[in-house]
């Protein structure tokens, strides 16, 4: 089980360590680590034992600054990449902190960027749908290629695992899947830094791999099912979704929503991502009450290399994790976010 080194935030009232709206987190190769809040927005640089070192940018619309924060990535070189929904502001960071490097604006394209072996750049285009189409591009802006993502499920093709939804307006009714259903299963894909990706629909443990170029590598299958929900799932489930029932009645034009039914189990996998070494993290959904969350991790192309255990509080989906350390963020009981720094057990690194 992962040991916990320490937390920041919280239960201090030093502004440099406090948080409000963590959106991404990045682990450098030599400790320090970065978080992005939302709110300033800030993005800070911390040592690896939790000293604030600086802040990075500044709150605006000129060269290093932003005025929104999307997400953060750093590049094999070292440099910074902050997304702020309009361009990337890019950073260096040095021993002491961060200098403004260059911002660079892309027509159509975001999401976290990754990096191929000889300085491109790979950015999303969400024009042909919800996986879209990654293109890769040099430093100038020039596109070199584009290589198409699987196409996503649609609420349609996972119909009876969302609420659906009829709306009446005189004549006039449509109905919909509008709402994911009580642990209904989700189509998630996730880059690592280099450009491999991997695509599971989270109702079978059956996840496909890809290469930095799109071409499909392999499969990783396992026979695990979903564990049990429990009646106290199931009652906090029911009286959420006659909730929104409810809550819908009282529009102009009302909604009904038709039947559903809490499943007697919760899908195999409830997450899934890449970490900072290219490793692949399948997080397993787990049982009511459990005080661990649990991971199958992987190698990029689908080799078994260890599983991983954690306090379930800590949230470590935004893949901050290099060898045996794991930068996460748990919200204590009034909301605030901290931010929580583990050793992972043996086998890890």
């Amino acid at each position: 089980m992962a040991s916990v080194e320490f937390r920041l935030g919280a239960s201090t009232d030093d502004p440099d360590y406090l948080f409000a709206d963590v959106r991404d987190l990045a682990l450098l190769p030599d400790s320090r680590f970065v978080v992005a809040d939302r709110i300033g927005p800030r993005v800070t640089l911390y040592a690896g034992h939790g000293q604030f070192v600086g802040t990075i940018g500044g709150t605006g619309e000129g060269p290093g600054e932003f005025s929104q924060i999307s997400g953060v990535a750093i590049s094999p070189g070292g440099e910074l990449w902050v997304n702020t929904f309009r361009d990337y502001q890019v950073f260096s960071l040095a021993a002491g902190g961060a200098a403004y490097v260059r911002s660079m604006s892309f027509d159509e394209l975001g999401g976290t960027p990754v990096f191929g072996p000889n300085g491109e750049v790979g950015l999303r285009s969400y024009k042909t749908g919800l996986h879209g189409v990654r293109v890769w591009l040099d430093l100038a802006g020039t596109v070199l290629r584009e290589d198409t993502l699987p196409a996503a499920l649609d609420a349609e093709e996972l119909g009876h695992h969302w609420m659906t939804a009829t709306f009446r307006d005189g004549r006039a009714e449509v109905m919909y899947p509008a709402l994911p259903g009580p642990f209904a299963p989700f189509d998630l894909l996730t880059t690592s830094a280099a450009g491999e990706y991997a695509r599971v629909v989270t109702w079978q443990y059956e996840i496909d791999l890809f290469n930095a170029a799109g071409v499909r590598t392999g499969t990783i299958r396992r026979d695990h099912a979903g564990p049990l929900v429990s009646t106290a799932e199931r009652r906090r489930e029911e009286f959420r979704m006659d909730s929104i029932a409810a809550a819908y009645q009282q529009q102009p034009t009302p909604v009904e929503w038709a039947p559903f039914e809490v499943p007697e189990r919760k899908p195999p996998i409830e997450d899934l991502w890449f970490d900072q070494d290219s490793r692949l993290w399948v997080q397993l959904w787990g049982e009511d009450g459990d005080s661990l969350a649990t991971a199958h991790v992987y190698s990029a192309g689908g080799e078994p290399l260890f599983d991983a255990a954690w306090p379930r509080e800590v949230a470590l989906d935004y893949g901050a994790i290099r060898g045996d350390v794991a930068i996460g963020v748990a919200t204590d009981a009034l909301g605030v976010p901290e931010i929580v720094k583990m050793i992972l057990g043996p086998g890890s690194s």
